[in-house]
């Protein structure tokens, strides 16, 4: 889930380009973006730490588009459109 969604503030858009970066980290990692065993554990790593390293061959394009979808302020993700229209895909 979002950090927005953890906070209990309204889903929009942005909860699914969350989900979508979510989605895309792990194609390209084969791993979770916020590794827990526990949901208190996953909860803390969503609201307060940083993604899980990703390994080093993974295309640098992808790498910056799912860092920017994982952003934790939602002001600072891409809309649907940049994300269509970057020149990733």
């Amino acid at each position: 889930m979002a950090p927005e969604i953890w906070k209990a503030k309204t889903y929009g858009k942005e909860s699914d380009i969350w989900a979508l970066g979510v989605i895309l980290y792990e194609m390209c990692c084969l791993k979770y973006p916020f590794p827990a065993t526990e949901l208190d554990e996953l909860e803390d790593k969503v609201l307060n730490q940083k993604i899980d390293k990703y390994p080093n061959n993974v295309n640098s394009d992808f790498v910056d588009l799912f860092n920017k979808m994982l952003k934790k302020d939602i002001s600072k993700r891409p809309c649907i459109e940049e994300i269509i229209y970057s020149d990733v895909f």
